[in-house]
Order: C-alpha cells, then sequence, then structure tokens
C-alpha cells in the first residue's frame, strides 16, 4: 500500500466564530494521480474557550493507501468586547437614571448576554461621578474592555414664590411665606433664612425681598417676589350721649371706640360739636373736626345731647305781720335749683284773704317759669299775729285815809287799730294801811287780735307829808327840838324827840309800826351856843306813843355824847318817808 502521512493543520478561532476549515497537509507520501481523499476532518466538540482536538473525522484514502493521520488542534479564543457606559446626567434629588452602555468594540454571539450591571461613584450633590464597570460581566469566552464615562448631577432648579400679604395699619406683620412654584426639593432638603419685606408701617405696598431665604449649593433658586399690602385700618367711633341741664354748661362731648382700636401711640384729631341751641330738646351731636390719620378708615355714629327741664323749686318766705298792719311783701327763695342766664320770674304769690289773727296759706298764684324750667313750689304762711300792746300801770299814791285816786294807764309799746279801744278796767290789791299795793290788770282787755302785756305799777298809802295834826304840824321833829336844827342842848341832859305821823284827815296815828328805824347817821365837831333847856327826865331805850299827846316820843340821853358836837338823826316811817332833825350838845 501506498504510505501517506497527512498532517492536520492547527486551526484557531475567536470564540463564536464559524469553525475555520479544518486543513491537512500529505506531510508523506504522495497520492496517485486520480485518487483523492474522502471525507473530512473532525473535531472535538465545543465552543468554549479552549483547545479542542482536530480529529481524522471521516477523512481517508482508498484501500490502497496506508494512511497516516497527525492531529491538530482548533484553539477557540475570548472573544474580544469593548463596552463604553453612556455618559448620564440628572438634577439634584431625582433617582439615578439607567446606567447603560454600549459594545463599541466586538460583538456577542447569538443568545450570550452580559451579566452585572455598571455601577457609579457614590454621591449625591452636585457634580460628575464616574460610572463604573460595576458587575457588569460576559462569560470567560470573552475578553471584556470597558470604557467609563460620568454620571453628572445637575443643580435642582426651584422657583420660590412669595405668598402676597396683607395686614391692617397697627397689626402686627404676618408671616412672610412663600410657595414652590416650580420644583421641588429633594430628601429632606429645606431652605434657610426668611425673607424680609421693605420698611414702613404707613398705608400702602411694601416689596417682599427674597432675603437670606436659600437653599443649599444643590440647588438653582429662582425668587419671584410679591407685596405686603398695608390696608387702612377700621375704626368706629360712636359719640357718648350726653345730657344737660338747661342753664348749665355743655358737657364735654366724648366719644368711645366701638370697633377696632387705635395703633402705636396714635390719638384723634379734632373734636366733636354739636347743633346749636340751648332751649330743652334734643341736639344731634355731630362728628365736625374729629379725624384720624390716612392710615385709617373712620366710621362716626352719631348720638344726641338732650337738654332737660331746670328743675327750680321755689319756697314761699313764711310771712307775719301784727295785726293792722299793711301785708308784707310776699316773696319767695330758690330753696333747689338755680336760674340761668338772665331768666326771671313772672306772676306774684297770693295769699288767703283774711285780716284776724290767724295762718293764711300762701300760694303760688301766678308765679311762674318759662318751659325750660320744671318749678316746684313750697307754700307757707302768712301770719297774722296779735298786735302786742304793752299797758304800764300809772304809779298811783295817797294819804293813809284818803280815798282811792282813779287808776289809770299808758300804752308804752304797741298802738290800736283805728277804731278800736280797751274794754274793762284796773284794778288794785286791797289794803287801806300805810304801805304799796300792787295795781292789777283787772278786767282791763282787748279783742283776740290783740296780745296785751300788762306791766304793773303800786298805789302807795303813805303818811301826810304836810298839814296839821292835832295842832301841830304833822311829819317833823316837835319841840324843844327845833325844826330847822338850831337846837343846842347842854351834854348830859335828857333831849326829848317828839313827832306826829298825820292821816289826810289830820289824825295822829300812833300805831305799833309807824317808826320804821330811829338813828344817828352823823355827827360833825362843831355846836352853837346853848339855847335849849329841858326838864330833866329819864331817858328811854323804846319810842313810845303818847296817846294824851297824841305824839311819838323817844327821851335821849346825852351823857354818853360829847359835848361840842351836832348830832343828825333820821327816823324812817312805815311808808318809807324820813324825819331828819340835829341838834348841837355844849
Amino acid at each position: 500500500k501506498r504510505a501517506v502521512a497527512v498532517a492536520a493543520d492547527a486551526k484557531s478561532k475567536t470564540y463564536g466564530d464559524a469553525d475555520p476549515g479544518l486543513t491537512y497537509q500529505i506531510t508523506s507520501g504522495s497520492l496517485v494521480t486520480g485518487d483523492g481523499f474522502t471525507g473530512a476532518l473532525g473535531r472535538a466538540a465545543g465552543e468554549n474557550v479552549g483547545s479542542y482536538t482536530i480529529q481524522q473525522g471521516t477523512l481517508a484514502l482508498s484501500t490502497n493507501y496506508a494512511l497516516t493521520y497527525a492531529g491538530a488542534h482548533l484553539t477557540i479564543d475570548a472573544r474580544a468586547v469593548r463596552v463604553t457606559a453612556d455618559a448620564k446626567s440628572k438634577t439634584y434629588g431625582d433617582a439615578d437614571p439607567g446606567l447603560t452602555y454600549q459594545i463599541t468594540s466586538g460583538s456577542l454571539v447569538t443568545g450570550d448576554g452580559f451579566t452585572g450591571a455598571l455601577g457609579r461613584a457614590a454621591g449625591e450633590n452636585v457634580g460628575s461621578y464616574a460610572i463604573q464597570q460595576g458587575t457588569l460581566a460576559l462569560s470567560t469566552n470573552y475578553t471584556l474592555t470597558f470604557v467609563g464615562a460620568n454620571l453628572t448631577i445637575g443643580a435642582r432648579a426651584v422657583t420660590v414664590t412669595a405668598d402676597a400679604k396683607s395686614k391692617t395699619y397697627g397689626d402686627a406683620d404676618p408671616a412672610l411665606t412663600y410657595q414652590i412654584t416650580s420644583g421641588s426639593l429633594a430628601f429632606s432638603d429645606a431652605f434657610t433664612g426668611v425673607l424680609i419685606r421693605a420698611t414702613g408701617e404707613a398705608v400702602g405696598s411694601y416689596a417682599i425681598g427674597q432675603n437670606t431665604l436659600a437653599l443649599s449649593g444643590n440647588y438653582t433658586l429662582v425668587y419671584v417676589g410679591a407685596n405686603l399690602t398695608i390696608g387702612a385700618r377700621a375704626v368706629t367711633v360712636t359719640a357718648d350721649a350726653k345730657s344737660k341741664t338747661y342753664g348749665d354748661a355743655d358737657p364735654a362731648l366724648t366719644y368711645q371706640i366701638t370697633a377696632g382700636s387705635l395703633a402705636f401711640g396714635d390719638a384723634f384729631s379734632g373734636a366733636l360739636r354739636r347743633a346749636v341751641g340751648e332751649n330743652i330738646g334734643t341736639y344731634a351731636i355731630a362728628q365736625n373736626t374729629l379725624a384720624l390719620s390716612g392710615n385709617y378708615t373712620l366710621a362716626y355714629v352719631g348720638a344726641d345731647l338732650t337738654i332737660s327741664k331746670r328743675a327750680v323749686t321755689v319756697t314761699a318766705d313764711a310771712k307775719s305781720k301784727v295785726y293792722g298792719d299793711a301785708d308784707p311783701a310776699l316773696t319767695y327763695q330758690i330753696t333747689a335749683g338755680s336760674l340761668a342766664f338772665s331768666d326771671a320770674f313772672s306772676g306774684a304769690l297770693r295769699r288767703a284773704a283774711g285780716e284776724n289773727v290767724g295762718a293764711y296759706a300762701i300760694a303760688q298764684n301766678t308765679l311762674a317759669l318759662s318751659g325750660n324750667y320744671t318749678l316746684a313750689y313750697v307754700g307757707a304762711n302768712l301770719t297774722i299775729g296779735a298786735r302786742a300792746v304793752t299797758v304800764t300801770a300809772d304809779p298811783k299814791s295817797k294819804v293813809l285815809g284818803a280815798p282811792d285816786p282813779a287808776l289809770t294807764y299808758q300804752i308804752k309799746s304797741g298802738s290800736l287799730v283805728t277804731g278800736e279801744a280797751f274794754t274793762g278796767a284796773l284794778s288794785r290789791a286791797a289794803g287801806e294801811n300805810v304801805g304799796s299795793y300792787t295795781i292789777q290788770q283787772g278786767t282791763l282787755a282787748l279783742s283776740t287780735n290783740y296780745s296785751l302785756t300788762f306791766v304793773g305799777a303800786q298805789l302807795t298809802i303813805t303818811y301826810a307829808s304836810t298839814g296839821m295834826c292835832f295842832g301841830d304840824a304833822g311829819h317833823q321833829i316837835l319841840q324843844p327840838i327845833n325844826a330847822d336844827g338850831s337846837s343846842v342842848f347842854k351834854q348830859g341832859s335828857t333831849v326829848p324827840a317828839k313827832f306826829r305821823v298825820c292821816d289826810a284827815n289830820g289824825n295822829s296815828i300812833g300805831t305799833a309800826d309807824v317808826v320804821a328805824s330811829f338813828k344817828l347817821v352823823r355827827t360833825t365837831a362843831s355846836a352853837g351856843a346853848l339855847d335849849e333847856s329841858v326838864v330833866s327826865t329819864t331817858p328811854d331805850t323804846d319810842f313810845r306813843w303818847s296817846a294824851t299827846d297824841q305824839q311819838w316820843i323817844f327821851n335821849m340821853g346825852s351823857k354818853s355824847l360829847k359835848a361840842n358836837t351836832t348830832y343828825y338823826y333820821d327816823i324812817t316811817l312805815k311808808d318809807g318817808t324820813h324825819i331828819l332833825f340835829n341838834f348841837g350838845l355844849k
């Protein structure tokens, strides 16, 4: 047989490619012209990377040949694949986009696929983060080359719009708030800082500015402003209803804030005013100049000033007159209240008719005031009092034994009304002895319209102060003592003092109580020539009445008396009269 040696050609392919043709070379011997191989080489089964024996397979020659086969290998090489990550971007706070990639070199064998996924560098703040291969892989049949890219996190766009605000003048500012009108915040992020508004408190619009309101650098913040509008403060003022009495000064016109309030230290300017007039009635209280600044809306609610009647109480003056006199003027006093302006009363009072003693009511009659007054009248009385008449009895006297004189009297105070007269007569206390007897009113009287006061007097009954009784002068010293005081007696002698007391009829009176006292009243150191001589008698110690001589006698001893002295004596009689005498001693 013809020896032929065949050697398989070593082969290679890339994983996934079709097998190359398995070829061989006649390394020894040759074929006879016209002959040829039949069949074909084969290789060990398998598609993964590796070496696979190239086998003789069905390769053969006819039986005319002795075929020797030398094998080789088919090498499957890893398939080269290049993956390039897609560059990615997202907005801060959004979820990561899918990390994708492209096969930028090589390809996958049908049916094969990647396992795993790309990853990226950690972080969520704005910036670039490398996209990494992560777990992205192919089977070992591949040589995988990874070309990275970046995930770019861009700032998150947020638009903040300030809320339009309003407040009433004088109120505290409302909180300045805002809304996210575009975009949103990520995670638990929050704003820092606050808004601010333009300064000012007067009514108007004030821009609301961004001030310190901010977000972190992960955001692009757009601010849209608004305004704080300060509106006029509504205040309602209600006038206080007022009243006064006719004629009084107006009360202060006041008011109350019945809705709203004033802000800061603001105050009203101006004042209220009322309708003109002073008569009783109702007068509207108007706003007049009462005002607030332009920061307020002022509503005014009026009221009335009511002028009421002025209460006046008139009290009639109690009057009196004496019976028979003309009426006094009927007057009155304002005892409560007073008159206003130059107002005056009209009309006059009147009293009940009558002239006798008694009380007569004083009535208001036509006394009046205008309709601006309430007049209360308090009456009184005109009292006609008894006409005071004082009658004084005339003192009277008579001599013992004489008839009574007429008892007369004088009007010492007061007078009688023309045409009227006394009735009755005076009387006196009974008695006819020497002494004083009260003169009494007796039946002397006037009508009940008089108050009669009686002042009494005395009827005095005395001894006769002159005249003769029993042949001698009465009411004087008798002989031997000279009535003219010229008698001078010898010292040591008895001097008889003799005298008579007579009544109206010339009778000498010898009743025991005629003499009240007998006393020496004074002396003088001198005496005239001795000119008297008396019969020596025994001096008496008492007066005695000599019925024979119808005289009183007292024998005075002079032994104890000084000579050359004049002695003066006073004999006081019961009727108060005196007999005075004197004599000298030598």
